[in-house]
C-alpha cells in the first residue's frame, strides 16, 4: 500500500475555525464519492495550528496512483478555494505496511 500525504497552509482570510471545519468537510465528501480510501485532518494542538491548517492522505495500491494523483488540484475542485487560499503545499508519499496488530 502507499500513501499521498498532504500538508496545506491558508491564507490569512481562510485561516479560521469555520473555514476550515468547512474544507475538511468538502474534501471529506468529495474523496467518498470519488471512491478514495482518504483521512483528513485538522489540528489539535497549537503547535500543529500554528503550521498547518489541513492534513490530507490518501492510501492508494501502487507508486504510479499516488504520482498520477494531484492533491493540490483535488483540494481545489473538491472545496471550491481559490488557488491564492493555499499559500502553502507540501506533500510526501511513503509505502506502508500493517503493523501486525491486528
Amino acid at each position: 500500500m502507499f500513501q499521498s500525504i498532504t500538508l496545506f497552509k491558508l491564507d490569512a482570510a481562510s485561516c479560521n475555525d469555520e473555514t476550515r471545519d468547512e474544507v475538511a468537510r468538502k474534501l471529506r465528501t468529495a474523496t467518498a464519492a470519488a471512491g478514495y480510501d482518504a483521512l483528513v485532518g485538522l489540528p489539535s494542538d497549537a503547535a500543529s495550528l500554528k503550521s498547518w491548517d489541513l492534513a490530507f492522505t490518501v492510501s492508494f495500491r501502487t507508486q504510479k496512483q499516488v504520482e498520477a494523483f494531484d492533491s493540490r488540484a483535488f483540494m481545489l475542485s473538491a472545496t471550491g478555494l481559490g488557488d491564492a487560499a493555499l499559500v502553502v503545499t507540501k506533500g510526501w508519499s511513503f509505502a506502508t505496511a500493517p503493523s501486525g496488530n491486528g
